[in-house]
């Protein structure tokens, strides 16, 4: 019987702290506003750290080409290259000069193409005089050995690709005057008037 009432008691007492825990604390003391600022005082929008200090963008020096029509001045090339691709509108109406505007273009891919097969040719000889061991004779027979074959080869490939690169690209520019003088002669009262020289080396006309 005993063992009950203790039992009984510690149920008690903890049910009766739980109860006061819900109840919560009777000696609260009412807030203290005397610290809080002044509302006026917040900024209506939140403070941003300061702009970063944009930098201008540099302007290096490069090549552009332009060309004059009705009093105005326009860029030559598109943003893909020297393609004289903006004079395509305007010579629409003249088969001659977009004929002469195609094959211009279609030099300059061969011109590339000349650049890979000089790429090509510095490799081969590259890899030649590895397989020779700086060699290119046989010292035995006196003959070429396989290395040296592969570097003459080479050394051909990219001489005469250099030629050709450097000829097509002479030629080439004046297939831009004659797209031009075809689609003059058709319309002299809107002429184009190109501000570059179709020669190579040239200074560009002011």
């Amino acid at each position: 019987m005993r063992d009950k009432t203790v039992s009984w008691l510690i149920i008690l007492s903890l049910l009766g702290s739980q109860l006061a825990r819900a109840e919560g604390p009777s000696n609260l003391k009412p807030l203290d506003y005397s610290s809080v600022k002044d509302l006026s005082q917040i900024p209506s929008q939140p403070s941003q750290p300061p702009d970063l200090i944009q930098r201008e963008v540099e302007d290096f020096a490069h090549c552009e080409r332009f060309f004059l029509f009705s009093g105005k001045k326009y860029e030559c090339d598109s943003n893909l290259g020297r393609d004289a691709e903006r004079l395509r509108p305007l010579m629409q109406d003249v088969p001659q000069a977009i004929q002469e505007l195609d094959l211009y273009q279609k030099n300059l891919r061969d011109v590339r193409v000349s650049g890979y097969l000089i790429t090509s040719g510095v490799l081969l000889v590259a890899l030649g005089m590895i397989l020779s061991g700086g060699q290119p004779f046989n010292p035995a027979s006196g003959g070429i050995s396989l290395g040296g074959g592969i570097a003459m080869a080479g050394f051909t490939l990219g001489v005469g690709s250099v030629v050709h690169g450097f000829t097509l690209v002479n030629l080439n520019e004046k297939h831009i005057q004659k797209a031009v003088d075809h689609y003059n002669g058709v319309h002299p009262d809107q002429p184009i008037q190109l501000q570059f020289s179709t020669a190579i080396g040239s200074k560009l006309i002011q």
